[in-house]
């Protein structure tokens, strides 16, 4: 279940950062980076459980397609590079908020744009993933 909370939690951010762009609101952009920050590390724990889980699918599956795990493997590993990157920005955000500065402007907007592109990344992981576990959906 924990495999799906970076899926689930990215849209969420995104309207979470559309609001606190709207809003202007310093609670909500912090609200916002923080949140951000923790999904990135539930995605980093997330992407680190797939060796685990690739050596469950090769003893239990009989036969299991090895070319849709590699793909799935190798998209999880371009979310992590982009979950990475969010939740760096999100502590560049925090930390300055912590020395009683504000961000520069163009933060949330940077942010928003990666975790857009990081949303259609782990959707099209996720997508993979599904199609490794229920084949019969094919």
């Amino acid at each position: 279940m924990f495999v799906h909370l970076p899926v689930i939690g990215t849209p969420i951010l995104l309207f979470l950062g559309w609001k606190a762009l709207r809003a202007k609101r310093i609670k909500v952009y912090k609200l916002f980076y923080w949140l951000t920050l923790a999904t990135s590390l539930m995605t980093v724990v997330v992407y680190y459980t797939g060796p685990q889980t690739a050596e469950w699918i090769k003893i239990h599956m009989a036969e299991y397609p090895k070319e849709l795990v590699e793909t799935h493997a190798l998209w999880g590993r371009f979310a992590f590079i982009g979950s990475v990157l969010s939740g760096i920005l999100a502590l560049m955000a925090i930390l300055n908020y912590a020395q009683e500065e504000k961000p520069h402007k163009a933060v949330p907007y940077v942010l928003v744009l990666v975790l857009l592109i990081n949303f259609i990344i782990l959707i099209y992981t996720a997508h993979f993933g599904g199609m490794i576990r229920r084949p019969y959906l094919l």
